[in-house]
């Protein structure tokens, strides 16, 4: 799902947005969008989350950057929610 959701929100959405709109609005919207669609009631969790995504994927240029961070995140959290 990180692969997935970071091609999707970081690369289409935000990539695409940012030639349009610029990097802070693709960032705010790829992220509100990436926040709506997981709909388990922590919306602003899930937009920070977002605007680091976007902030690592924009620094590195590189779309495997935000995968990778995506991935470990949470893998933390199930790592934590097993402790």
């Amino acid at each position: 799902a990180p692969i997935m959701e970071e091609l999707v929100f970081r690369k289409v959405l935000f990539g695409n947005l940012g030639t349009l709109i610029g990097p802070v609005g693709s960032a705010l919207i790829s992220s509100t969008l990436f926040s709506i669609a997981h709909q388990d009631g922590h919306f602003l969790t899930y937009v920070i989350m977002g605007l680091v995504f976007c902030f690592i994927y924009a620094k590195t240029g590189k779309i495997i950057s935000s995968m990778l961070s995506h991935v470990l995140l949470n893998t933390l959290i199930v790592v934590l929610s097993l402790i």
